[in-house]
């Protein structure tokens, strides 16, 4: 037939290596069935090979754990670990790959593979390969199917059978393991739904822990300028205290000052200011003034006494009204007497001179 026309050995080469990149495509979409792909004869007859069905696990290795996960099967483990499948991994040297890729490649091997397992094609002689052979015990039994429970860092090696049997017997390991281990592989999916809801705890802790720190620095942060402010406002009522002390020391002592002044100045004016003289005497007047308040007060002078007896007598007297600054005047006729040397009879002063306050 058209296998042996002399197409048959570039077409095995061609399926061996196309097979390989396709395990890896196959690993990291899960979507694609190798039936789609692989345009090979299928058959249920397989060629005995040399030493083809290694021996089933043992009791005591069955669950055997590999921690360190080879890199090169990561993105498979990562597909399987999402997609909660078992791990199928095919280790074979190059010779028995595209025996093994035609068993692969019959629908109901693949449709089967393809809905409840993630295949991990592995070529010996690739680079990885003898890694991988290594850490799942098959390196001395070649080409091996291993059924793995996937872990998030750790691997759980359940089953392991020849790689290379006919399709009936291939098809019963596949749905035996499927059967024995589905609850192993729900075990492990929990066991990442805890470690993924406890990190995830974790990470709620760690934001709420940050958060509190945060709040806390906020916390002090304002109760440390809180406290600066009143600080600050303590200093300044102190200082505007003190300042209003020393106005008020000042004021006083402004007060104080002005009275004495006042007290001097009207024992100044008092001991100036001449007697009064007796009532009908020779050049004797009696000049009269109007205050502020309408009240009129007068007294005798003199006439040889100056002006500035009037002005004596106005600032000596006890309870008078009087501006700071003020100046005498009549107003019939208008006149000002601020020229306080004058004698009273030379600035025209007469018994009836009525003279009025003016402020200035």
């Amino acid at each position: 037939g058209w296998w042996g026309w002399g197409w048959g050995a570039p077409l095995r080469w061609f399926l061996r290596y196309f097979g390989v990149v396709l395990g890896w495509l196959t690993s990291f979409t899960n979507l694609f069935r190798l039936s789609n792909f692989i345009r090979i004869r299928t058959t249920n007859q397989v060629l005995p090979l040399h030493n083809p069905h290694p021996q089933p696990l043992a009791g005591g290795e069955r669950g055997r754990i590999v921690e360190v996960i080879p890199e090169t099967m990561l993105p498979s483990v990562t597909i399987a670990c999402h997609l909660h499948r078992f791990l199928l991994v095919c280790v074979s040297p190059r010779e028995t790959l595209g025996q093994i890729e035609n068993l692969l490649s019959i629908p109901q091997v693949s449709e089967y593979i393809g809905e409840n397992f993630v295949l991990c094609m592995c070529e010996l002689e690739l680079p990885g390969g003898e890694r991988v052979a290594t850490e799942l015990g098959v390196k001395n039994d070649l080409p091996s199917m291993v059924v793995i429970v996937p872990h998030e860092n750790h691997l759980v090696i359940m089953e392991r059978w020849g790689a290379i049997a006919p399709v009936g017997m291939f098809m019963a390991k596949l749905m035996q393991a499927s059967e024995d281990y589905r609850g192993a592989l729900e075990s492990s999916r929990r066991e990442r739904e805890r470690e993924r809801e406890g990190q995830e705890r974790r990470v709620l802790i760690d934001q709420q822990d940050e958060e509190l720190e945060e709040a806390r620095a906020i916390d002090a942060s304002l109760q440390e300028e809180k406290k600066m402010q009143e600080e600050r406002k303590r200093r300044e009522e102190e200082e505007a205290e003190a300042m209003e002390r020393e106005i008020k020391i000042l004021q006083r002592a402004e007060e104080q000052r002005k009275e004495k002044e006042q007290v001097r100045r009207r024992a100044t004016k008092t001991h100036r200011l001449p007697a009064e003289p007796p009532k009908g005497g020779e050049g004797v007047l009696v000049v009269g003034v109007r205050l502020g308040d309408g009240t009129r007060i007068s007294r005798r002078f003199h006439e040889n006494d100056i002006v500035q007896s009037l002005y004596d007598f106005l600032d000596t007297r006890p309870s008078t009204p009087l501006p700071d600054k003020y100046t005498l005047f009549t107003n019939f006729p208008k006149k000002e007497y601020n020229i306080h040397s004058q004698t009273l009879k030379e600035a025209g002063f007469s018994s009836s001179t009525l003279l009025e306050i003016q402020s200035i």
